[in-house]
């Protein structure tokens, strides 16, 4: 996620009705709002992370923009999505 004002690399659970929810801080702060950032992530290691397992068969992608818990607002764009075995 990117959090106004977490630090990156905090970890924990998304949200508190959802066990399997689980998020990880990227990016925080406003040193690059109006910029595009190119984010590389290692999806299967981030799972064992969170999670201390294997995780399952990759079923879907997910993007989300959230701020009713912080009675925020915030706009956001995304570019391609590439998910590759390397």
């Amino acid at each position: 996620i990117w959090d106004s004002s977490g630090r990156p690399g905090a970890h924990g659970s998304g949200l508190a009705f959802r066990e399997d929810v689980r998020v990880i801080v990227i990016q925080a702060g406003k040193s690059k709002v109006g910029r595009w950032v190119n984010e590389r992530r290692n999806l299967y290691d981030d799972f064992r992370m969170l999670f201390e397992e294997d995780p399952p068969t990759l079923k879907g992608v997910a993007v989300q923009s959230n701020s009713q818990h912080t009675s925020s607002t915030g706009e956001g764009y995304f570019g391609p999505i590439t998910l590759s075995k390397n």
